[in-house]
């Protein structure tokens, strides 16, 4: 199913640039229209600060640490301006999954772009180069008391930063792993708040990464 091959396409891409590999169980079915599908808007704003991280994330039962081990995983890719407002890659080795994110966010000087324009979405860049960007919510990684220990615990220890971002996006894909489940009819159900009653798993099966409300695990 499609289901299937987005999020094992993910896991093995994370893993092909050089990062933990992240658990993976086959055997979803795709839903037949979006009816089940959440409402827009539960994912980060990145033109957000620290709060808005919170708001979005501690719902989800994840904690300041995992937060930072998350926006780790800007460490791959980059943005685009036609698709996002953002514009540029966050590190040197947009293809490498290594903590080069949280080095340069720690370490380098960041000051206001103009790159996306007037009018455009607030974003960084670095002094140095003027090559790099950060969002707001990863300028509030660098800023807020909390987060921002965590980072540098990061940015110091390569390995450190590469378990604990495996860790976190397997979780983020397994979000049953740390919210209390409700059991209803013989299957588990996302409680209010995290899912629209979507992401059903048998008892005793492990969570699943990808499981997404209105979608049935084999």
């Amino acid at each position: 199913s499609l289901h299937d091959a987005l999020p094992i396409s993910g896991a093995q891409a994370v893993e092909f640039m050089g990062g933990p590999k992240i658990p993976h169980t086959f055997c979803r079915t795709d839903a037949a229209d979006d009816t089940g599908c959440p409402e827009n808007g539960r994912l980060p704003d990145g033109a957000q600060g620290a709060q808005h991280l919170r708001d979005v994330f501690y719902r989800q039962g994840f904690d300041d640490k995992d937060i930072v081990a998350l926006s780790g995983a800007h460490t791959v890719g980059r943005c685009h301006l036609s698709r996002s407002g953002f514009d540029g890659p966050w590190t040197h080795t947009p293809l490498k999954f290594n903590n080069e994110y949280f080095r340069n966010l720690i370490e380098l000087e960041w000051k206001l772009s103009d790159r996306t324009g007037p009018g455009g979405n607030v974003q960084y860049e670095d002094v140095g180069t003027g090559k790099l960007m950060m969002l707001p919510t990863d300028m509030a990684i660098k800023t807020d008391p909390a987060f921002v220990q965590y980072a540098r615990e990061y940015a110091k220890d390569e390995e450190l930063g590469r378990f604990w971002g495996g860790k976190a996006l397997t979780q983020y894909g397994r979000v049953t792993k740390k919210v209390h489940l409700e059991e209803e009819e013989g299957a588990y159900r996302f409680p209010q708040g995290v899912g629209k009653g979507g992401g059903r798993r048998q008892p005793g099966e492990p969570a699943l990464l990808g499981v997404q409300e209105g979608h049935r695990a084999c």
